[in-house]
C-alpha cells in the first residue's frame, strides 16, 4: 500500500483481538490501521469458515453468469439492438470469431485464452449480487454483458483454441489514496491529503479445460416433462440426475484449478539487511517493489511510494503531451504546494488504473524541467527499448486516474538500468542507501507490483528486519473461485454448467426443502427451472443424495449403492457395508418395481437397529438389512456408519427399533 505511513505491525501469528488505546499516550496511524486489520482478519476468517472457501445467496444468485435474452454484443459508437430467441436465454448461445492474440492477466503472466475486439465478444451477462471469496465480499451493482465490463480481464474473453473453458472471478485490493480517488480529498483542505482507501477489486477471467466432453445433462428433470399432462404417471429419472452432472463438473473444474500454477504461485522472497555502521538517520518506511519480472528489475522508495501527483485532467483528457522524441510535457496538481517534493533527475512513473490492473508498467521517466508556478513538468522517458505505443499521444490520453509517482534510486545510465529500473541479480546483494542493502531469491517467481515493507529506525541505527529473514512479498494477493463452465457449440459460445457454490440463509432447510418439492408439483415451466435449483442447491446443502431403488424402503433404514451402477440402492448388510450410501430420508414411488430414494449422508437422523444399544455406541450394519447393530471390539476399516445418541432395549418378542444418531462413514 503506497500511502505515508510509519510501519505496518498487522501479524495474523500474534493472535491479537483488538488494539487498546491508553490515555496521554502518542496515536500512531499503524495502532489504528492494526485494529482495522484485526477486525479485517477475523471477519473474513468466520465467513470462510462458515460459508466455505467461495459461494453466494441461492436466492440472489450473485455473478451467475447467463446467456443475454434478446440482445447482441454492440461495438464502441454502435447501439444494442433487439432479436429475437430462438431458444430458452439459458440456452442461447452467442456468436464469435476466434483468434490467438495472448493476453495478459494483472501478475504479468500470460492469460490463458485468446483475444478479440469487442464486436466479437459473447452474448453472456454477469448477473448483479454479491459473491464472497476467501470472506471478501465482492460486490456487482446491476447486469452487464461481458463485453461491456469494466472489470473484464483485460478486456479477453473465451474466444480462441479452447472449446471449454471455466469462467473464473479474480479479486485483489487496492490501495487508493486521493491521486487515484480524488473525492477522498475534502476541497476545503486546498489541497491537503489526509486518510487513504482500500478497495475490493476483482475482475473475470477464463481458464481452458483440456477435456472436450461436456458433462452429461439429463434428458428428463425430476421424472416429468412440462408438457405431459397431470394425470399421466411421470417417467422415471433420468441415470444421470442435474445433481449428477453439476458433480462431474465440480470434479473436472477441480482438477483444472488445482493444476492451475496462478493459485498456488511460487513467490520470490527478500532479505535486507544494514551494514551497522550508523547511517540511518531518519525514521523512514522503505518501498522495494517489483518494476518489470520478464527483464527482472525493481524500484525503491523511502517514502513507501506516497510521493504522488495526480495528473491534470482538463474536458476529461489528462494533460499529457509528446514533445520530442522520448520527452513529455505534464501538468500536475499542486505541484506549487509541493514543489520541494520533485527535484530535477528524480525518477517519476506514470501509472493509471489498466496498468495496475494488468501489470503492464511504462518505462520511467527522469524530471528535466520543473515549473513550479504552472504546476508543469518536462520528463525524459528512459528506455529506447520501450513500447512506443504506450507513449503515443493517443494512448496518454486514454489513461483513467492518471498519477506520477517519484521513486527514490538514482539512474546511472548503463545497460543495467535499461528502464530506469534496478536489474536484479539472483542471490547479489543491492544496496538502497544509508547502508541498507536487499537480495532476491527465487527471481523467476518475480510478480509485477509485488512489494516490501522495510522500516528504518534512527533510534536502531538499522532497519526492523530479523537477521537472515527471507520474506515472500506482502501483497497484491489475489483470490480465485471458479464461476461457470462455457463451451463452444456450433461457432457459439454458451453456458455448460454453473459451478457457483451457494449456499441459504439461516432458515430450517428441511422445512424449506419440504415447501419447494411440494411447489414444484404445481408451477409451469417458467418456474420450474429456478425451482429445481433451489431443490438442487438445498439438497447439495444437507448433503442429501437420490437413488432408485427396485424394492420398497422405509425412513431409518442403511443403504448401499448396488455394485457396478452409480444410481441404484439396496439395503446393507455385513456383506456389502462397504458401499454405504447413507440413510433414507424419503421414498417415493415411481411404480410397482421402481422407487425413487432420498439418502441423508450426513448429521443426525432416525436410525433403524437391531439389539441393544446405548448412547454414545459406535454402529455398524448388522445381519439385519437396512438395520445396524452395536460394533465390536473389533471394526474393519469402511463399516462404521453411525453413532447413538438414545437408547434402544429390545422387548423379547421385538429386538429391532429406531433410535436417534449421527451418520459417520469412517
Amino acid at each position: 500500500m503506497k500511502g505515508d505511513f510509519s510501519r505496518d505491525t498487522f501479524a495474523p501469528h500474534n493472535d491479537y483481538s483488538r488494539v487498546m488505546l491508553q490515555q496521554g499516550r502518542v496515536q500512531l496511524d499503524a495502532d489504528f490501521n492494526e485494529q482495522a486489520a484485526i477486525i479485517e482478519y477475523l471477519m473474513r476468517t468466520q465467513l470462510s469458515d462458515l460459508l466455505g472457501a467461495s459461494g453466494t445467496m441461492l436466492d440472489e444468485g450473485g455473478f451467475e453468469i447467463h446467456a443475454a435474452a434478446g440482445t447482441r454484443a454492440a461495438g464502441r459508437g454502435e447501439t444494442t439492438e433487439e432479436v429475437t430467441p430462438q431458444q430458452p436465454a439459458a440456452q442461447q448461445p452467442v456468436t464469435q470469431q476466434p483468434e490467438t492474440q495472448q493476453p495478459e492477466t494483472q501478475d504479468g503472466t500470460a492469460a490463458p485464452t485468446g483475444a478479440a475486439s469487442r464486436r466479437e465478444m459473447p452474448r453472456l451477462v454477469l448477473r448483479a449480487g454479491r459473491y464472497y471469496v476467501d470472506g471478501i465480499l465482492c460486490r456487482n451493482g446491476f447486469d452487464l454483458q461481458l463485453d461491456e465490463h469494466p472489470h473484464l480481464l483485460s478486456r479477453q474473453h473465451p474466444l480462441g483454441n479452447a472449446s471449454r473453458v471455466v469462467a473464473f472471478l479474480d479479486v485483489w485490493e487496492r490501495h487508493l489514496t486521493a491521486c487515484e480517488e480524488p473525492s477522498i480529498r475534502d476541497v476545503a483542505l486546498s489541497g491537503a491529503d489526509t486518510s487513504t482507501r482500500v478497495r475490493t477489486e476483482w475482475q473475470i477471467g477464463f481458464l481452458p479445460l483440456t477435456s472436450a466432453q461436456p458433462a452429461e445433462t439429463p434428458s428428463t428433470v425430476r421424472g416429468t416433462a412440462s408438457t405431459v399432462a397431470p394425470d399421466t404417471p411421470p417417467e422415471p429419472v433420468s441415470p444421470v440426475s442435474r445433481s449428477d452432472a453439476r458433480a462431474r463438473a465440480l470434479r473436472e473444474v477441480t482438477a483444472a484449478w488445482d493444476a492451475w500454477p496462478a493459485r498456488h504461485p511460487e513467490r520470490a522472497r527478500l532479505e535486507a539487511t544494514c551494514d551497522g555502521l550508523g547511517m540511518v538517520y531518519e525514521n523512514r518506511l522503505y518501498r522495494v517493489e517489483v518494476h518489470d519480472p520478464q527483464r527482472p528489475s525493481f524500484k525503491w522508495s523511502r517514502d513507501n511510494g506516497s510521493v504522488a501527483f495526480r495528473i491534470a485532467v482538463e474536458d476529461g483528457v489528462p494533460q499529457i503531451h509528446v514533445g520530442q522524441p522520448g520527452e513529455l510535457h505534464v501538468d500536475v496538481e499542486y505541484l506549487a504546494q509541493r514543489g520541494g517534493e520533485l527535484n530535477v533527475r528524480d525518477l517519476v512513473e506514470i501509472s493509471d488504473d489498466e496498468s495496475i490492473r494488468t501489470g503492464r508498467r511504462r518505462a520511467l521517466c527522469q524530471i528535466d524541467v520543473i515549473d513550479v508556478a504552472a504546476n508543469k513538468l518536462i520528463l525524459l522517458v528512459l528506455s529506447s527499448e520501450e513500447d512506443p505505443a504506450l507513449f503515443t499521444q493517443q494512448a496518454l490520453q486514454a489513461l483513467q486516474n492518471p498519477v506520477l509517482t517519484r521513486w527514490d534510486h538514482a539512474w546511472p545510465p548503463d545497460s543495467e538500468h535499461y528502464d530506469g529500473a534496478i536489474t536484479v541479480v539472483d542471490g547479489d546483494w543491492l544496496p538502497l542507501e544509508n547502508g541498507i542493502k536487499v537480495r532476491f531469491t527465487n527471481t523467476g517467481a518475480l510478480r509485477a507490483g509485488d512489494y516490501w515493507s522495510i522500516p528504518a529506525r534512527a533510534e536502531r541505527d538499522g532497519i526492523e528486519w530479523p537477521a537472515g529473514e527471507r520474506r515472500e512479498p506482502e501483497g497484491v494477493h489475489h483470490h480465485y473461485s471458479p464461476l461457470a463452465i462455457l463451451r463452444s457449440h456450433d461457432g457459439t459460445w454458451e453456458v455448460e454448467q454453473d459451478v457457483r457454490p451457494t449456499f441459504f440463509r439461516q432458515v430450517d432447510l428441511p422445512g424449506t426443502l419440504a415447501e419447494l418439492e411440494s411447489r414444484l408439483r404445481d408451477e409451469q415451466d417458467t418456474t420450474r427451472k429456478q425451482l429445481e435449483k433451489r431443490i438442487d442447491a438445498l439438497e447439495e446443502t444437507l448433503r442429501l443424495k437420490r437413488f432408485h431403488s427396485r424394492l420398497p424402503m422405509v425412513n431409518g433404514q442403511f443403504v448401499a449403492r448396488v455394485a457396478g451402477t452409480n444410481d441404484q440402492v439396496e439395503l446393507v448388510d455385513a456383506a456389502n457395508a462397504r458401499l454405504v450410501a447413507g440413510v433414507v430420508a424419503a421414498v417415493d414411488k415411481q411404480s410397482d418395481t421402481s422407487y425413487r430414494v432420498q439418502v441423508q449422508t450426513h448429521g443426525e437422523q432416525d436410525i433403524r437397529v437391531v439389539g441393544l444399544v446405548s448412547p454414545g455406541d459406535l454402529l455398524v450394519p448388522s445381519d439385519c438389512p437396512g438395520h445396524v447393530c452395536r460394533a465390536g471390539l473389533f471394526i474393519r476399516p469402511g463399516t462404521l456408519i453411525a453413532k447413538a445418541i438414545t437408547p434402544h432395549q429390545p422387548e423379547d418378542d421385538e429386538t429391532q427399533g429406531t433410535i436417534r444418531g449421527v451418520i459417520i462413514f469412517g
